[in-house]
This record gives structure tokens, C-alpha cells and sequence, in this order.
């Protein structure tokens, strides 16, 4: 007997991702966005938190590099291939808002979203 693979799973960027920069970029919006009413939004304390999908394929590229942690959660299709992005999480060791890096080992987690449809399953333990 073959073991089913999960219907969820996260793993870090490839440049082959660049293909769901778009999709990554919708998820986050909506996520955090002014029609959301769910526990990641932020319309009633932050104006203007988005991203666009410049900034989603630039962390892509930069997660390839080596310079952070670009992490996607997908949703996988009956075949079991990459159906759909459902989550995104980045790790960076660099802060714009301290003097100084991290410390050895540290990372900031940012950019953390779950897709609307599927918020209290649990997908925050899968990053």
C-alpha cells in the first residue's frame, strides 16, 4: 500500500516558483486586506499593508540566493502536484528597523499569510 501524500505541505522557494509569484501576492493581499474580517486583518490599525507581485518575485530570487527564507505552503492536487499557493512565510537575519543583524542563528519571521478559506486549520505548525 502506497502512502497518500498530505494535501498540504510547505517548502522553500525555487526559481520555478516565479510561476505563483501572481498567486502569492493575491493570497497576501486578501489576507491582510480591507474586505477581510478575519483575525489577519489589519484594516483597523495599518493603511496600506500589501505587497505586490515585484516584492513576492524579488524575495523568491532572494531566497534562491541565500540571502532570506522565502517559505510557500501549497495545496497539492489529486495527482499530487503543486495545485495551489496557501501560504506564504519568510525568514530574514537582516532588520531595516535595528542598527545591526541578528544575532548568529536569528531570524525575523514577516510576510506570514494563510489563505482566507483555510484560517484556524492549523497551517501556522506546517512553516
Amino acid at each position: 500500500m502506497v502512502a497518500a501524500l498530505p494535501e498540504f505541505y510547505a517548502r522553500k522557494v525555487t526559481l520555478d516558483d516565479l510561476k505563483y509569484a501572481q498567486q502569492a501576492t493575491d493570497l497576501f493581499n486578501i489576507a491582510y486586506g480591507a474586505n477581510n474580517n478575519g483575525w489577519a486583518s489589519v484594516k483597523k490599525t495599518v493603511r496600506g499593508y500589501y505587497t505586490t507581485r515585484q516584492d513576492i518575485e524579488n524575495y523568491i530570487r532572494e531566497s534562491v540566493a541565500g540571502n532570506v527564507i522565502q517559505l510557500f505552503l501549497f495545496q497539492r492536487d489529486a495527482q499530487g502536484n503543486d495545485k495551489a499557493v496557501a501560504g506564504t512565510l519568510t525568514v530574514e537575519s537582516k532588520c531595516t528597523c535595528a542598527p545591526s543583524d541578528l544575532a548568529e542563528g536569528d531570524g525575523l519571521l514577516g510576510r506570514f499569510s494563510v489563505d482566507i478559506a483555510h484560517h484556524s486549520r492549523g497551517f501556522g505548525q506546517s512553516f
